[in-house]
C-alpha cells in the first residue's frame, strides 16, 4: 500500500468511500475544463475508475495510477494525483494533479507534488517480517557525474 504524507496532505490509494466526493469534483465544469473527462462525470464513471485501479501497481510502467489527496487538517478527500511511468522510457514519469475547486489556491497541489517527488512511502515495503517506510530521492545522471553542474 502506497501512502505518502506531508504537513498538510496525505496521498493514499482510493477507497470506495471516496467515490461520491471524487465524482462531485470531477463533474464540476471548472475542474473538468482542462482534463481528459467532461463535466458529465457520473458515479458510474467513478465506480469504473475505482475498479480499474484495483489491479494497478504504483510505479510500474503502463497505466495511470491515481492516489487520493486528503487534506490532513479536515481528513477529507480534496483531489487526486495521477502518476504514469512511461512504458517506452521507464526512467520517465508523468504526473498530474486535480483538486476540487474548494481546495484550489491554497498550495495543496504544490505540496502534494513535492511530497510525491521527495517520496516518503509509509509502510510501503515488507522487509524482514515487518512493514518498513521508504524515502526515495532521484538524481539525474549528469548530476551524479558532475555534482557542481546540478
Amino acid at each position: 500500500m502506497v501512502e505518502i504524507t506531508s504537513a498538510r496532505v496525505r496521498l493514499r490509494p482510493f477507497g470506495s468511500d471516496d467515490l461520491t466526493t471524487f465524482a462531485a469534483y470531477r463533474c464540476d465544469p471548472e475542474v473538468a475544463r482542462y482534463q481528459s473527462w467532461d463535466s458529465t462525470y457520473s458515479m458510474t464513471d467513478a465506480h469504473r475508475f475505482f475498479e480499474s485501479q484495483t489491479s494497478l501497481v504504483f510505479g510500474l510502467p503502463g497505466d495511470w495510477f491515481q492516489l487520493a489527496i486528503v487534506d490532513r487538517k479536515v481528513g477529507t478527500l480534496c483531489g487526486d494525483c495521477a502518476v504514469r511511468v512511461t512504458a517506452d522510457q521507464p526512467e520517465t514519469a508523468e504526473v498530474g494533479i486535480t483538486l476540487a475547486r474548494t481546495s484550489q489556491g491554497r498550495g495543496l497541489a504544490t505540496e502534494a507534488l513535492i511530497a510525491l517527488l521527495t517520496g516518503l512511502f509509509v509502510e510501503a515495503d515488507w522487509f524482514k517480517g515487518e512493514w518498513s517506510t521508504l524515502r526515495i530521492y532521484a538524481m539525474l545522471n549528469r548530476e551524479w557525474r558532475d555534482p557542481r553542474r546540478g
